[in-house]
């Protein structure tokens, strides 16, 4: 049988007999995530001039189709949209394949993009192109800058992938200063989940949905708990906690923490 040999944050390699046979493609990532990217979107990131690395690194820095889908199931649970058959929907660090916006349509409800926030060109083209959505920013930063200047729109679901290059286990090269490395993560991480509480509350977002690495439950845990503390100030209750994705049935190990 073929099996996957991990590089590293790059592209695993296919092989068979101990022989690598190529790299694993865009498309057979994307199956592995559950994540659909045919269509305008497939299209949108070829004109968009994605090349096969930069495509694999979009899909694989997504979250996992079951992830999603088990993360909207809780936030239907609290009955929020009870009697709603439509909701406002916007997101921050959205990646090109927005997977959250894609979990919440495949609830039958009627969905309408109306923010999106993407810092790299070509994902946000990619976000253009398939969502549409009302307002597209190019940083969280802007995001948090036009929320006191009441210039976003009103949503009702707001979600957030933050990147995670900090504190990930995936991480190739870590510096020897662990001291102010760890400074930079608690810098960096409070920093994204501040303008995610600063942007939920400005759009007056009913529910908030947020991924991350599960690197911060290992050599993380101060920058853990001081993200806790930040969302714990926000007029939410909140579930969170750790969810694997062979536990939904993936046949692949990734474990990510979720808040909603």
């Amino acid at each position: 049988l073929p099996t996957l040999l991990s590089a590293r944050n790059r592209r695993p390699y296919i092989a068979g007999q101990g022989i690598r046979l190529r790299r694993m493609l865009p498309e057979e990532a994307a199956r592995l995530m559950g994540i659909t990217i045919v269509g305008a979107r497939w299209n949108a990131a070829k004109a968009a001039g994605f090349s096969e690395d930069q495509l694999f690194a979009a899909v694989a820095g997504s979250v996992d189709r079951r992830m999603v889908d088990a993360m909207v199931d809780i936030a239907r649970q609290r009955d929020v949209f009870d009697g709603h058959d439509s909701i406002r929907y916007g997101s921050l660090f959205s990646g090109a394949f927005d997977a959250f916006f894609e979990g919440w349509r495949r609830t039958g409800m009627g969905v309408a993009h109306c923010m999106a926030v993407e810092i790299d060109p070509k994902r946000r083209a990619v976000l253009q192109a398939a969502y549409d959505p009302t307002v597209v920013l190019n940083t969280v930063e802007a995001a948090v800058f036009a929320a006191r200047a009441g210039g976003l729109p009103k949503v009702d679901v707001l979600t957030a992938s933050p990147p995670c290059n900090m504190v990930s286990q995936a991480r190739r090269v870590r510096s020897k200063d662990k001291e102010r490395e760890d400074a930079k993560a608690m810098e960096e991480m409070v920093g994204y989940f501040s303008a995610i509480g600063a942007v939920s509350e400005a759009v007056e977002a009913r529910v908030v949905m947020i991924e991350e690495s599960d690197g911060l439950r290992g050599r993380y845990q101060a920058v853990l708990s001081a993200i806790n503390g930040v969302l714990s100030e926000l007029p939410f209750a909140w579930h969170h906690g750790a969810i694997r994705a062979e536990d939904l049935g993936a046949c692949h190990r990734r474990s990510r923490l979720g808040w909603v």
